[in-house]
């Protein structure tokens, strides 16, 4: 098959176009790995906000424990009246050991991984700082995953799609945004509040179950940065140096510290992310599999999934470069070790917002369609979308009034009914979604465009994943096939 790919020049954003003949991918402008709000619970949680202490770990104090650092991140209290003040609270980031510089001579490929990784703390120790943990007793990862799957001609049929009982792959999941407090800050990601647990689980349950047909699914719950954190209608991108995704990052890394140190044991891993998920696992990637090749051999594929104008990003005119030195945007069906990203858009609303713009000279922003790597054509394989409510970001809409019938099931599936068209206006690139049931269809519409977050930029962020969940899994799975086969 061919495809093509769009760049800007790297003249900036105005930049002249151009158009190189490749596979599977259409770019244009970006740096930085970041993603913004999305999530399908904007809820804040009871316990309210902690303000983070800044990731640091020369002051880390030896004498105390990692025990008395855990406990102390785990107690939420409640959120002070209108008329107090908050008190500065501190939060000991449990992302602060690293491997020790006296480290022995390296003798085999596991011991350069587990040295480039690092050490991780005793706080993901704990489960019950886990959505999921790879484990068959996951209820939220591994049952009710049955698909109802209503076609063209308005007929229904129920798939079953059980978790898969001895899966040889791994997929380290990291959720979006669900913290709606619109102060900076991170969330009080405490196990025990039922408010954050019901958060974190929703968006999992959405984006990350499904995988369980193909992999073991590893969802850490972390003190993810607030939707306050950032400034969506501001005229420039959030600065991602900030204490609030510094803190959260640091959670994100001792998780994926724990995951290798206790479960990984030479196993394929598949990276899955969403928004703010996206942009720690971009950064995660950065600076341990692109960097050590005997953890990137290991990699299956990087999905990091709506990251932005100012997150995974390449050479202007490559696919290659940018967020990444060696780890490439994945071209073919059956290509490993590669990464892919978009950013979707309906074709009635396009962006007109720095969150799908090119903010540096000299890179472009990844877009790599889904569904032409695994057909070879624009029209989307398979949308898989929440039943009955479909969630996205702050808006909600009731799937059960719109006459889809008797759907017992938790998910339903609309095969062929979008194409997704990697766009590039010299501004920006997108991934352009168009309905494609005409008057014709039996089927009814699936109202995506009352989940369109045009007002702060996003387009349709809040669908991302749901839009090409089917694809993304028949690309996983292919790419999961290669790697055990080599």
């Amino acid at each position: 098959m061919t495809n093509s790919i769009n760049t800007t020049s790297g003249q900036g954003r105005r930049g002249d176009r151009r158009t190189i003949t490749r596979r599977g991918i259409a770019l244009a402008a970006p740096l930085l790995a970041l993603v913004a709000c999305g999530g399908s619970d904007t809820t804040q949680p009871s316990a309210g906000t902690a303000t983070p202490a800044p990731v640091d770990t020369a002051a880390a104090d030896p004498a105390v424990t990692e025990a008395e650092r855990n406990d102390s991140n785990t107690e939420a209290t409640d959120p002070p009246s209108s008329d107090e003040v908050a008190p500065t609270t501190t939060v000991e980031n449990p992302a602060t050991t690293s491997a020790p510089s006296s480290t022995p001579p390296v003798e085999n490929p596991f011991d350069v991984v587990r040295t480039a990784v690092g050490e991780p703390t005793a706080h993901y120790d704990d489960p019950t700082w886990w959505a999921c943990r790879g484990s068959a007793d996951d209820a939220l990862c591994t049952e009710d995953l049955a698909i109802t799957v209503i076609s063209a001609d308005g007929t229904a049929e129920v798939v079953e799609r059980p978790a898969a009982e001895t899966p040889r792959a791994d997929c380290f999941y990291v959720a979006p945004t669900v913290e709606g407090n619109l102060e900076p800050g991170n969330a009080r990601a405490n196990p025990a509040d039922p408010a954050v647990v019901a958060a974190g689980q929703s968006v999992v349950r959405q984006q990350a179950a499904p995988f369980s047909s193909l992999c073991r699914v590893f969802a850490p719950l972390y003190q993810q940065a607030t939707f306050g954190s950032y400034d969506m209608r501001g005229p420039e991108p959030p600065d991602l140096t900030a204490e609030p995704f510094e803190f959260a990052y640091g959670q994100v890394l001792d998780a994926f510290r724990w995951y290798m140190a206790n479960e990984n044991d030479g196993r394929p891993i598949v990276l899955l992310g969403h928004s703010q998920g996206s942009h720690h696992l971009a950064r995660l990637a950065a600076e341990l599999f692109d960097t050590t090749p005997e953890l990137a051999d290991r990699l299956v594929m990087a999905g990091l999934i709506g990251a932005g104008g100012y997150g995974v990003n390449v050479a202007d005119g490559n696919v290659v470069g940018g967020t990444f030195e060696n780890l490439a945007l994945c071209t073919g069906l059956e290509e490993t070790g590669c990464v892919v990203a978009y950013n979707s858009y309906h074709v009635d609303t396009p962006p007109t917002h720095w969150f799908a713009a090119a903010p540096v000279d000299g890179t472009a922003t990844a877009c790599v369609n889904p569904s032409e790597l695994v057909s070879g054509a624009t029209t989307v394989t398979e949308s898989v979308f929440d039943y009955p409510e479909l969630t996205a970001g702050p808006l909600v809409a009731d799937l059960s009034t719109i006459g889809l019938g008797d759907v017992t099931t938790s998910f339903v599936s609309y095969q062929g009914a979008y194409e997704a068209t990697c766009t590039n206006n010299g501004d920006s690139t997108w991934l352009e979604i168009t309905p494609l049931d005409d008057e014709n269809a039996e089927r009814p519409e699936i109202p995506i465009g009352e989940v369109n977050m045009v007002g702060i930029g996003l387009g349709l962020h809040g669908l991302d994943f749901q839009l090409f969940a089917g694809d993304l899994l028949a690309l996983t799975e292919a790419k999961i096939a290669t790697v055990l086969a080599s």
